[in-house]
């Protein structure tokens, strides 16, 4: 078994905010959701290899999801000894009353994205938190309110700063957020969901190169897998901005 840092993956494409610049690219509305089969079809290969220090379920907004309870119990069983996370903006928990039990029964902890800083947002926020505490979850809070980067230029295009180097320094995604996507894994977010994006939308032929990463596959050799986890920068890395500079993020969202 190879200890790597971490590996986390989408259970829906889709989400009920739509965040401008979003780096998973789930405000382009993707409508599919990942079956709990699907999963296990991904996890088959990989969790008896590698042993993530965490694994994450995420999206788009994995409340989307309505098998959701069973995917956590799915993947606790296959990932015995990682520390599991549920990444969530928060706002479909009321769907879920027996999601608090499932989380303390897969010792799953609850992380929170607060996206934005407005009142009606902070508000209803507010109670989301007043809830959880009430029902003693364990969760903790990710600050996405106060920093926001663009991933990529407006109208969908890749940057062109050609210093892989620096922006793999700057990594917005903080270089540790390993997808596993069709049953492969993958750098980053970024180059995993735009070929999720090459299969609904004729892409700009600036992305062509990105199109043609290789990620790593289930038939790899064990060096291939501490070699992949091991990487720094490398020339995909070009796709994002070499320094980052905070942009205003536009919200919306849909309870």
């Amino acid at each position: 078994m190879i200890t790597v840092s971490s590996l986390e993956w989408h259970v829906s494409h889709n989400c009920n905010f739509s965040c401008s610049g979003c780096s998973d690219f789930s405000n382009y509305k993707h409508a599919a959701s990942i079956t709990n089969d699907i999963l296990k079809q991904w996890y088959a290969p990989w969790h008896k290899r590698i042993q993530p220090k965490t694994v994450a379920l995420v999206g788009g907004e994995p409340l989307v999801n309505k098998d959701i309870e069973n995917i956590i119990y799915t993947a606790r069983e296959h990932w015995q000894h990682s520390a599991l996370e549920l990444v969530t903006n928060g706002w479909l928990l009321y769907r879920y009353p027996n999601l608090p039990n499932v989380l303390k029964e897969t010792n799953t902890t609850l992380y929170v994205s607060k996206h934005y800083d407005s009142f009606d947002y902070n508000e209803k926020f507010v109670n989301i938190t007043n809830e959880l505490e009430k029902q003693n979850v364990k969760y903790k809070i990710y600050r996405n309110d106060k920093t926001w980067f663009q991933i990529y230029k407006p109208a969908l295009l890749p940057h062109e700063d050609n210093d892989p180097e620096s922006s793999w320094k700057n990594c917005p995604t903080y270089q540790d957020c390993f997808q596993l996507y069709d049953g492969a894994i993958w750098k980053c977010p970024p180059i995993a969901y735009i070929n999720l994006m090459s299969k609904k939308y004729t892409l700009d032929s600036k992305w062509d190169t990105y199109l043609q990463y290789k990620a790593l596959q289930p038939d790899c050799t064990d060096s291939d897998i501490v070699e992949f986890f091991a990487r720094g920068a490398e020339s995909v890395c070009g796709m994002c901005p070499a320094k980052l500079k905070l942009t205003k993020k536009e919200v919306e969202w849909q309870n």
